[in-house]
């Protein structure tokens, strides 16, 4: 079976798609032959990688991958597309000509979380149903009509799920959980220390992390340890609001890190921390899931999915912000972490993950 993959981002680059996709090549049944699309710094060619340089304007890029699409589609069985906007309408216009099933996996609403970079307030559901302004009406539009004619849309949680049922009125959704892969550290947890991961944007709350600390510190007396791995729109604002509560003794921005780096950072610490007010489904509690490392998590719905309703973490509300600190503080409960653990190995793994995506893609037709 000859398999077409389209994805923004891949390896070296770092990112949510770029590691799925590079683990979904790895795990793909033997029978599998897999070809990947994608935009890269640098623009190559090899037996199955065709890189798009990204260092060009926006109409030569997608020019580029709209011809690339075109050539490949004939050669492949299946085309598996990883977005929507980005890459997924050149893929699924070349699809709607040349007469091609293709199926999208769904993480993320692209013009929402661009709409919420450029300062906006709405959470997503508000977002779709206002649809606020002309160009973000245009956007969902196009979404939708992606997103409809695809064969199935691939999303990891039941939460996104809903959305897609509710705001886009789509009937051919199905929820398959992402997989992870790590490696084991044996390393001890440095006390008082917590992590954040992921990228610096404004619905990861990172502000009020930074703030949270500042009360911790104060009410405990103990000198607490935050590291923020990752990289965004809102890093310079959090540098800043980092100086402004002299905090630079306590808090260490270290960028992107490489997979294996980014999970042996949270092996050593004693808890990770997302406050979000919007995820798909996080990689990263599953990483910290899977580093038995304490969990301190927002009360959303895909946040509440992974960690069952607070048996595997603490969910901390959102109305709640100010008292984010006392989560630090409060009995962890018994058990949690083998729980967790547990619940990885077993509906995370990528064995599982590959049966689920055979019953879609049927991979071994």
């Amino acid at each position: 079976m000859k398999l077409l993959i389209i994805t923004p981002i891949f390896p070296p680059d770092i990112g949510g798609p770029a590691t799925y996709v590079s683990n979904l090549l790895i795990n793909l049944p033997k029978n599998v032959d897999a070809k990947v699309i994608t935009f890269a710094k640098n623009a190559k060619q090899e037996r199955n990688i065709f890189a798009i340089s990204y260092k060009q304007s926006f109409l030569q890029r997608q020019q580029q991958l709209f011809k690339a699409i075109w050539q490949e589609t004939n050669w492949a069985d299946r085309i598996y597309i990883q977005g929507t906007l980005t890459i997924g309408l050149s893929a699924a216009l070349v699809c709607l000509f040349k007469h091609k099933t293709y199926f999208v996996k769904y993480v993320g609403d692209e013009a929402w979380e661009a709409y919420q970079s450029n300062g906006g307030s709405l959470t997503l559901e508000e977002f779709l149903a206002a649809k606020p302004g002309l160009a973000n009406r245009i956007k969902i539009y196009l979404q939708k009509q992606i997103l409809h004619h695809a064969q199935k849309v691939i999303v990891p949680g039941s939460y996104l799920q809903l959305v897609l049922q509710k705001q886009y009125g789509l009937k051919n959704v199905i929820s398959i959980p992402n997989a992870i892969t790590y490696n084991p550290i044996k390393t001890s947890k440095k006390p008082n220390s917590i992590i954040f991961v992921g990228r610096l944007v404004p619905w990861k709350q990172v502000d009020i992390i930074i703030k949270s600390l500042v009360t911790l510190t104060k009410k405990t007396q103990k000198n607490w340890q935050l590291t923020i791995v990752g990289e965004g729109s809102e890093r310079q604002k959090l540098e800043t609001l980092v100086k402004k509560f002299n905090l630079e003794k306590q808090v260490l921005f270290t960028g992107n890190l490489d997979k294996q780096e980014t999970f042996k950072k949270i092996s050593q610490s004693q808890y990770l921390v997302l406050y979000s007010t919007y995820e798909g489904l996080s990689h990263t509690l599953l990483e910290a899931m899977a580093a038995k490392t304490k969990i301190i998590a927002s009360d959303i719905k895909a946040n509440s999915d992974v960690l069952e309703n607070g048996k595997l973490g603490t969910l901390h509300s959102l109305t709640k912000a100010d008292s984010l600190w006392q989560a630090f503080i409060k009995p962890y409960g018994s058990g949690k972490l083998e729980k967790a653990f547990e619940k990885i190995n077993h509906e995370y793994s990528w064995q599982n993950h590959i049966k689920k995506i055979d019953s879609v893609l049927k991979l071994y037709d």
